[in-house]
């Protein structure tokens, strides 16, 4: 599992689903986790099957995406682990 604490929306949303589409062949799940007040609206498109440049989709879903401090945070994520 590859966790990933951000603080704001990825700086290359198009690279970021090029390299998930990418993982999603290999025995690995994402959670990432939004921390701090920064606008973090567009990182909950990667809680679906991501895409990449082409339109291809990733072969499964694999990635988890939060905003800390919603309450539970932590229980809701391990549970929702994409597999």
């Amino acid at each position: 599992m590859l966790v990933i604490l951000t603080g704001g929306v990825a700086g290359d949303v198009g690279e970021m689903r090029e390299e998930l589409v990418g993982l999603a062949e290999e025995p690995v799940s994402v959670v990432m986790i939004g921390v701090g007040k920064d606008e973090l609206d567009g990182m909950e498109e990667f809680n679906d099957i991501v895409k990449d440049k082409h339109g291809k989709p990733s072969i499964r879903e694999m990635c988890r995406y939060e905003k800390y401090g919603r309450e539970e945070v932590v229980q809701r994520v391990l549970r929702d682990v994409p597999g």
